[in-house]
């Protein structure tokens, strides 16, 4: 249902309350945080925030999952535009006593996003160098893709959480079919590519944005911000009459997220 961007038949299909998951095992968080995929998608902020602070947040983050869930939750409601607050500083101080475990890709990225979100790029630099001296003299499948795919994902997490998202952009663009390297579902690896391609727009790589955006909206038509953004990069290259098309879908389109 994600990956089709079917939101509205997600929230329908999960509308259970607290009282029914109780006592559920730790892997309950992970389909609250569908569900908020789900609210976010409709542009419910209030409910996402809700289930972050309800169901997510007070999750033990010993559980690397807990980690992912809690920072790929928080990122996309910041790329969103929303004020999440200090919220990170928690899964921040937990990340800052883990970055040099390196057991799975997939948790040392969502470490640094959380360090890198949560303003401490330094120790985000430091997880960084601590990736590299992990994986340089070695030639498992761990340490070559952590080289060539998650340093330099997290190097742009870093350029992005700066300001320098042209740089971050130009160092993710050749990545972007490979994130299946890193692991976890669709769903959620979906998120790098969303900071792809907020690091595009922002950093003005518009042709790039275009291509992403073309993907976006044909991949998720439903969704009000992919058009408008759309809109605005066609725009920008000097494509009104795409650009207003653009305009016109997103009139028509019934979720607000991305």
């Amino acid at each position: 249902l994600e990956m089709q961007a079917r939101a509205k038949e997600g929230v329908a299909w999960l509308p259970y309350t607290i009282g029914q998951w109780k006592g559920k095992n730790p892997f309950k968080a992970h389909v609250w945080w569908h569900g908020a995929l789900f609210a976010l998608a409709q542009g419910d902020t209030g409910r996402v925030l809700a289930i972050y602070d309800n169901e997510l947040a007070s999750v033990n983050t010993e559980n690397y999952v807990d980690v992912s869930n809690q920072a790929a939750l928080l990122k996309r409601l910041a790329l969103d535009g929303v004020d999440v607050g200090d919220r990170w500083s928690k899964l921040a101080a937990y990340s800052k006593k883990r970055i040099h475990d390196h057991m799975l890709p997939f948790r040392d990225v969502h470490f640094c996003l959380a360090l890198a979100a949560a303003g401490d790029l330094a120790t985000a630099r430091e997880h960084i160098a601590s990736m590299k001296a992990f994986s340089a003299d070695r030639s498992d499948w761990q340490a070559a893709g952590t080289r060539r795919i998650v340093i330099p994902l997290c190097e742009a997490i870093v350029l992005a959480e700066e300001g320098q998202h042209a740089k971050a952009c130009d160092l993710v663009w050749p990545l972007r079919h490979e994130f299946a390297f890193i692991g976890g579902s669709n769903a959620q690896r979906d998120l790098f590519a969303q900071i792809l391609c907020d690091a595009a727009v922002r950093g003005k790589r518009f042709t790039v944005a275009r291509g992403l955006l073309s993907e976006r909206t044909r991949n998720r038509a439903a969704r009000k911000s992919n058009w408008k953004t759309y809109a605005e990069v066609l725009s920008a290259l000097g494509e009104g009459k795409l650009a207003a098309d653009a305009l016109q879908q997103c009139e028509l389109a019934s979720e607000a997220g991305a």
